[in-house]
C-alpha cells in the first residue's frame, strides 16, 4: 500500500494511493451482508463514518464492520467511507471492495476510504475504479479533473497554473552525512567526538557509528570547540569503543512525492504516464525537471521547440545576506535584523561570513600555482611510496624527483594520470617545486587517520607583506581578482535565478598554514571531491591566473571570518522566490570557532553573508547506472536512438551552445569552449564507434567524423 499525504483543509479530498494492495485474510464482501441498522440512511453528501455501522474496538469486529460497511455503501450507489479516530489502530485498512464493473454506460458504484485514526487523509481508493479517458481505455482510483474556460478574461502575464501542487519546505531535521573520525573513542558519557570535519552536524541528530568496529547509533548532545587542539568537536553518550577511522552516519532521503508499485501479475506496466494531446500553439515540454543550486540546473519569440524530456541546471549566485543584530553563544545563536535578502535560501552546512571589511586581510597578493590535473595523478616509482605525504603538503622538488625509473629492465614513470597514462614532465614548476593532485592512502594532517583519496593539488602563496600567522586557520579564503568572482548583477547564464546585486565570492574554509624561509605564507583549504581533503588551490575560472615559472601572476585576495551554519529554522522564511526580503529578525545557529568572543567575533552591525558553495561538482542532466548481472538476448544501449520516421533526423546527437565558433571563447567567463571534449571513453570497450557494415555509406560516415 503506497500512502501519499495531503490535505486541503475541513473538506481535503485530493490525491491519493496509486496502487492498493490486498491479502488473503481482507474480507470476501461479495458475501457480506448490509447491516441491520435503521440509523444508517443515505448520505446526501455521500460520506459516512464507519462506526455508525458497527463495533470497531478489536480487530475482528473492526474488519466485519467494514466489509459490512462496504457493501452497504455499494448498493446504495457508493461513496466515501471515513475511518475516525477510536477505531482499533490494528486495523490494516483494505479496500477490496470493488469485485464489479462495467464496460459502458452508468460504471459500477465504488467506495473510497479515508483513514483519519493517525492525524492525517490517508485515501485508499478502489481497487479498479472507474473508467476515465486516457488513448484507449482507462480505469482509475481517483481522478483530478480541471477544465480552463475563460471566456471573458485571461491568465495574467506569464502565470503558472497547475490542478495540483504539492509543496515540502525542509528546514531542520534531516541529515546528510559520511564522516570520518579522528581519535578513537572509550564508552561513556558526554565523550567527545573529533569528526574530519562537522559540517552537517548538529545537536539533537542521530548518528550510527559505523564500518569499522562495533555499530551503533548515537544522539549529538553538544557541538563546541576545542581550544587547546583547535578543533571543532561534538559530543554524544557512546556505548562502545570504537576506533578511529569509524564513521559517522546519516543520510536521510526526504522528497517530495514518491510512487511505490509492486507489479506481482502480469501486465505490460508503465507506473508514471503523461499523455500530452498538443493541439494549440507554443513552446511545450512533457517532462521537465528544473534543478536550482546553491551549494557544492518555437513560439512567437520562443525557441524551446516541443521537448518530451527537458533538463534545466542552474546554479544561484545570489545568496541570503543580512546584518547582525545580536549574538547569544550560550545558544549558538546569531541573530539578523528585519529586511535581510533571501531568506528563503537560508541552509545548513554552508558558512555564514562576516562581510564587515574591517576584520578582512587583504594586505599584499597571492599566487596561485595550478596542479598538472585536477582528476589526479598516482606516484608509480616505489623510492616515493612513504614520501607520499610530504609530496601532498610541500609538493615535488624538482631537483631531487627522478620522472623515470627501471623496473625488470623496462623504463618506467614515476608518476601516471588517474586513468594510467606514463607522465614525462611536469609543465607547472613554480621556483623549482610542483604540486600535483595525487591519489593516495596519506596522512592526514594532524592525526595518524589514513584516508585514500584524491588529495588536491597546486599552492596557495602569500607575498611576504601579507601579514599571515596561524590564526587564519578556521576562516575563509577568496580570490577577488577580477573575473574570479560573480560580479554584481553579472547576469549571464541566468534564467531561473537572479544576478547578485552584490558581487558573490567562492569562500574556501582555511586549514593549514606555514611560513615559509623566505618570508612567504603557504595555506591549504578545504575541498570536497568525494571525500573531503586539504586542498593546495582552487580551481580558477582563467588559466592565466595561475602562476608558474616564466609566468607569475599576482592575485587579490581576501580573508575573513565566518562560521558554519548548522540549524536555520529560526531563521528561514516562506519569502518569494524572487528577491524575497525577510519580513523579521530571525536566526541563525553556527558552529563554535576560535573567532567567539575575540575582536573578529560577529558583532551587532556587521554585514553577512551566507557563502554559496565555492567547489560544486556540476550536476548532470542525465546518469544512466547499469547494474545488470545475466547476459542480453539482444544487443542493447543504456540509451537508444531510433528514427521510425519517414524523413531524416539532422543528427543523433547534438551539441550546442550560445555561440558557433571560437570566437564565443574570448566572452566567456574562463575563456574556454563551451565544451572541454565531444565524447569522452573513460573505459575499456569492444569498440569506440561502431558502424554497421550494412550500412551502404558506412565509409563516408567515417570520413565525415574525422574531416568535419
Amino acid at each position: 500500500m503506497q500512502r501519499i499525504l495531503w490535505s486541503l483543509g475541513a473538506t481535503a479530498m485530493l490525491l491519493a494511493t496509486i496502487m492498493v494492495g490486498w491479502t488473503a485474510d481482507a474480507p470476501s464482501l461479495p458475501n457480506a451482508q448490509p447491516p441491520a441498522r435503521p440509523e444508517v440512511s443515505v448520505a446526501k453528501d455521500g460520506c459516512y463514518l464507519l462506526t455508525d455501522f458497527g463495533p470497531t474496538a478489536n480487530v475482528k469486529q473492526a474488519k466485519e464492520t467494514l466489509a459490512q460497511a462496504c457493501a452497504w455503501i455499494i448498493k446504495h450507489d457508493g461513496g466515501m467511507l471515513i475511518i475516525p479516530p477510536g477505531v482499533t489502530p490494528d486495523l490494516e485498512a483494505r479496500n477490496p471492495s470493488q469485485q464489479d464493473y462495467k464496460y459502458g454506460g452508468k460504471e459500477a458504484p465504488v467506495v473510497t476510504i479515508l483513514d483519519r485514526r493517525n492525524g492525517y487523509d490517508n485515501y485508499i481508493v478502489p481497487q479498479v475504479g472507474n473508467v476515465f479517458s486516457a488513448g484507449w481505455s482507462g480505469w482509475a482510483g481517483m481522478k483530478i479533473d480541471r477544465t480552463l474556460d475563460m471566456p471573458s478574461n485571461s491568465l495574467p502575464p506569464w502565470y503558472t497554473s497547475f490542478p495540483l501542487v504539492v509543496k515540502s519546505n525542509i528546514i531542520r531535521g534531516s541529515s546528510s552525512v559520511l564522516r570520518k573520525i579522528l581519535e578513537p573513542l572509550q564508552k561513556g558519557a558526554d565523550v567527545r567526538i573529533y569528526p574530519i570535519n562537522m559540517r552537517g552536524i548538529y545537536p539533537g541528530q542521530w548518528l550510527g557509528i559505523t564500518m569499522h568496529g562495533p555499530e551503533e547509533r548515537v544522539q549529538i548532545k553538544t557541538v563546541g570547540w576545542d581550544e587547546a587542539t583547535k578543533r571543532p568537536f561534538c559530543t554524544a553518550d557512546v556505548a562502545n569503543t570504537h576506533p578511529a577511522g569509524a564513521y559517522l552516519s546519516n543520510k536521510n532521503f526526504v522528497g517530495s512525492m514518491q510512487i511505490t508499485t509492486s507489479h506481482n501479475t502480469d501486465s505490460q506496466c508503465f507506473d508514471f504516464d503523461v499523455r500530452k494531446f498538443q493541439y494549440s500553439h507554443g513552446d511545450s515540454f512533457v517532462i521537465s525537471g528544473s534543478y536550482i543550486y546553491q551549494g557544492d540546473i518555437n513560439s512567437g519569440a520562443g525557441d524551446e521547440n516541443g521537448n518530451v524530456f527537458n533538463a534545466e541546471i542552474e546554479q544561484d549566485s545570489d545568496p541570503f545576506n543580512g546584518v547582525v543584530d545580536s549574538v547569544d553563544w550560550s545558544q549558538d545563536s546569531l541573530r539578523f535584523r528585519s529586511g535581510a535578502h533571501n531568506v528563503h535560501k537560508l541552509a545548513t552546512s554552508r558558512p555564514i561570513i562576516d562581510m564587515n571589511k574591517q576584520k578582512w586581510i587583504t594586505a599584499g597578493a597571492v599566487r596561485i600555482v595550478p596542479p598538472e590535473e585536477w582528476c589526479g595523478m598516482m606516484v608509480m616509482n616505489p623510492k616515493y611510496k612513504d614520501r607520499l605525504e610530504d609530496f601532498i603538503k610541500n609538493g615535488i622538488d624538482m631537483k631531487n624527483f627522478e620522472l623515470t625509473y627501471t623496473q625488470d629492465g623496462t623504463a618506467r614513470a614515476s608518476i601516471s594520470t588517474w586513468d594510467d597514462k606514463p607522465v614525462r614532465a611536469l609543465k607547472y614548476v613554480y621556483q623549482g617545486r610542483a604540486y600535483p593532485s595525487i591519489i593516495a592512502d596519506a596522512t592526514v594532517s594532524g592525526s595518524s587517520l589514513k584516508e585514500m583519496a584524491n588529495w588536491l593539488g597546486g599552492r596557495i602563496i602569500g607575498s611576504p607583506d601579507c601579514g599571515w600567522n596561524a590564526d587564519i586557520v578556521g576562516r575563509y579564503f577568496a580570490v577577488a581578482q577580477d573575473g574570479e568572482y560573480v560580479s554584481k548583477n553579472e547576469g549571464g547564464g541566468c534564467y531561473l535565478t537572479s544576478p547578485p546585486p552584490v558581487a558573490s565570492y567562492r569562500w574556501y574554509l582555511i586549514k593549514e598554514f606555514a611560513k615559509n624561509p623566505d618570508g612567504s605564507c603557504t595555506l591549504r583549504i578545504e575541498r570536497t571531491r568525494y571525500g573531503t581533503v586539504n586542498a593546495g588551490a582552487p580551481t580558477l575560472y582563467s588559466q592565466d591566473n595561475y602562476t608558474w615559472d616564466g609566468h607569475e601572476r599576482p592575485l587579490k585576495y581576501f580573508i575573513a571570518p565566518g562560521a558554519m551554519a548548522y540549524d536555520i529554522a529560526g531563521g528561514w522564511q516562506d519569502a518569494a522566490i524572487r528577491g524575497g526580503a525577510g519580513y523579521g529578525v530571525g536566526t541563525i545557529k553556527v558552529l563554535a570557532n576560535r573567532e567567539r568572543n575575540t575582536a573578529m567575533d560577529f558583532a551587532p552591525g556587521d554585514p553577512i553573508e551566507e557563502a554559496i558553495g565555492p567547489d560544486p561538482y556540476l550536476p548532470v542532466a542525465l546518469r544512466v547506472r547499469l547494474f545488470n548481472h545475466i547476459p542480453s538476448s539482444w544487443p542493447t544501449g543504456a540509451i537508444n536512438i531510433m528514427n521510425n520516421g519517414r524523413i531524416t533526423n539532422y543528427a543523433g546527437l547534438l551539441f550546442e551552445s550560445s555561440g558557433t565558433n571560437s570566437d564565443e571563447s574570448a566572452g566567456r567567463k574562463d575563456h574556454r569552449p563551451p565544451y572541454e571534449n565531444g565524447i569522452v571513453f573513460n573505459t575499456y570497450m569492444g569498440a569506440g564507434l561502431r558502424f554497421d557494415p550494412r550500412a551502404p555509406r558506412h565509409r563516408e560516415a567515417l570520413a565525415l567524423l574525422f574531416l568535419g
